[in-house]
């Protein structure tokens, strides 16, 4: 699934609020899967036997974390090239590896949250159209 050009930021800054949601679940859907199939390609073998149970384990989760962070900068990439400016907020790598997020947003001129805000967890994503209190 790829992002199109209908999820372009001036496009959906043309929109009503009401116009907006779908295409932010259009987004959450293609954030989602494509996180889910890049992990889903990690290979699993048992590593226990050649490294040892503790250091087969922190290297599947050092594994996991690489391909979702790796696929998480692509997809942002392919986001700012739509106009979306994203920056990072929080990077919260966790030595749970389900419980690892990060978290981007686009802000205005004024250094303030106003469009595009998504938060990505290895198994879901939060998708949100932010406008500042602060803009007219």
């Amino acid at each position: 699934m790829q992002f199109g050009n209908h999820l372009k930021y001036e496009a959906i800054m043309e929109l009503t609020s009401n116009d907006i949601g779908s295409l932010l679940r259009e987004m959450k859907t293609i954030i989602e899967s494509r996180i889910e199939y890049a992990l889903s390609q990690i290979v699993t073998e048992d590593l226990s036997g050649k490294v040892g149970a503790v250091n087969g384990g922190y290297l599947l989760r050092k594994r996991k974390l690489d391909i979702y962070t790796n696929t998480v900068e692509m997809l942002i990439k392919e986001l700012n090239v739509l106009g979306h400016k994203l920056t990072p907020l929080d990077q919260d790598i966790d030595s749970d590896f389900e419980s690892s997020s990060t978290s981007w947003a686009t802000h205005n001129e004024n250094n303030e949250a106003f469009g595009l805000s998504i938060e990505i967890f290895p198994n879901k994503a939060n998708v949100l159209w932010v406008l500042s209190p602060k803009v007219q």
